[in-house]
């Protein structure tokens, strides 16, 4: 024998299913989420779809990065520091990388932005962790990263700019996506019909 469900009881629970997906799909990451010192998430395995080498113009090779917004805005700066500051790939291969799934060095806990694939190293060797900016570039170099920087609105930050222990090869994603999306449409405004 079966019986009829009252229409009111299949709309209740129609009406809760819809409201405890929602609600599931409101929730922020969970606390088991990594994420890296900025607030991306991390990459663990570097065959991740998200992310892509980015070759940089005028070098011979490219940067395992972050896809997307986070990713041009490095290579771009990349580009241009490979023109106007000093020569990538010049001094030891494998001096200039991306992505590498790693804590901060020094730290047990806190994920390095290089693990989310939003952070650079940039000549790696010729400018050493734990030295100033001053120790290997130009006062004219330094000003001319420090003007660059400013198209970016605050989404790249500096290593050599550092309070503490100062990184000056390293360049990363300082902000959250929100912010990054807008400096990239800014820099990159979209002309399709399908943006």
């Amino acid at each position: 024998m079966s019986r009829r469900v009252p229409r009111f009881l299949v709309g209740a629970v129609a009406a809760l299913a819809v409201l405890s997906t929602s609600v599931l799909i409101a929730q922020p990451a969970s606390a088991t989420t990594l994420r890296s010192q900025n607030g991306w998430t991390v990459i663990t395995k570097s065959t991740s779809s998200k992310l892509v080498t980015y070759k940089v113009p005028g070098t011979a090779h490219g940067l395992l990065l972050r896809r997307g917004d986070a990713g041009v805005l490095l290579v771009d700066f990349a580009r241009w520091y490979n023109r106007h500051v000093e020569r990538l790939s010049l001094y030891k291969a494998g001096d200039d990388y991306g992505w590498s799934y790693r804590k901060i060095r020094g730290s047990t806990t806190t994920y390095s932005n290089h693990a989310s694939g939003t952070a650079m190293d940039l000549n790696a060797t010729r400018h050493p962790l734990g030295t100033t900016a001053a120790h290997s570039f130009t006062q004219a170099q330094i000003d001319k990263i420090h003007k660059r920087l400013k198209r970016y609105a605050g989404v790249i930050r500096w290593g050599g700019d550092y309070v503490h222990r100062k990184d000056p090869m390293h360049f990363e994603i300082n902000k959250g996506v929100a912010a990054t999306h807008t400096v990239y449409l800014k820099l990159f405004p979209c002309t399709s019909p399908v943006c």
